[in-house]
C-alpha cells in the first residue's frame, strides 16, 4: 500500500503528541513529588515546633526527641509509599505513551519493521526496569516500616522507662 506525504505527517503528528504527553506526565510526576516533599517538610517542621513550644520545662523538652521519633517515622514511611505511588503512575503513563508510538509507527510507517522491533524491544526491557524498580522501592517501603515500627515501639518504650524514674 503506497504512502502518502499527508500520511506520513500525520504519524510524525501522533508521535510529537505522545511525546507531550509523556512529557506533560513526566513534570506532572516530578510537581507531585514537589509538592510531596514541600507537604511533608513544612508538617514536620510545625509539629517539631509546636511540641517545642508546648514544652513547659527542660525535662519535657528533652523528653520530647523520644515522643517525636514515632511521628517523624511514620511519616517517613508514608512518604515512602507516596513516592513509590507516584513513580509507579508516571512509569506506567510513559510505558502507555512509549507503546501508542511503537503502534504508530508500526501502523504507518512502511519499511519499519526492524526499527519497530527495535523499538519495541526498547520498550520491553524500559518496562521490566521500571517493575524491577517498583519492586525494589516496594521491598525498602516494606522493611523501613517494619523496622521504622520497631524502632518506634522501642523509643516509646524508652521514653515510657524514663518517664517512669523520674
Amino acid at each position: 500500500m503506497p504512502h502518502t506525504a499527508e500520511q506520513f505527517v500525520d504519524t510524525n503528528k501522533a508521535n510529537v503528541e505522545a511525546l507531550q504527553g509523556m512529557m506533560t506526565h513526566a513534570f506532572a510526576g516530578f510537581q507531585r513529588l514537589v509538592e510531596l516533599n514541600l507537604a511533608v517538610s513544612m508538617a514536620s517542621m510545625v509539629d517539631s515546633f509546636n511540641a517545642v513550644l508546648g514544652a513547659k520545662d527542660g525535662q519535657q523538652l528533652l523528653g520530647l526527641q523520644a515522643g517525636l521519633f514515632n511521628p517523624l517515622a511514620m511519616r517517613y514511611v508514608s512518604y515512602g509509599s507516596h513516592v513509590y505511588t507516584i513513580a509507579a503512575e508516571t512509569g506506567a503513563e510513559f510505558i502507555k505513551a512509549l507503546t501508542a508510538v511503537v503502534e504508530n509507527v508500526e501502523r504507518n510507517a512502511p519499511g519499519a519493521e526492524p526499527a519497530v522491533t527495535v523499538l519495541k524491544s526498547a520498550v520491553s526491557v524500559y518496562q521490566k526496569a521500571i517493575e524491577t524498580a517498583q519492586d525494589t522501592a516496594k521491598k525498602a517501603v516494606e522493611l523501613a516500616e517494619s523496622n521504622l515500627a520497631a524502632a518506634a515501639n522501642h523509643a516509646d518504650n524508652a521514653a515510657t522507662t524514663a518517664s517512669k524514674k523520674r
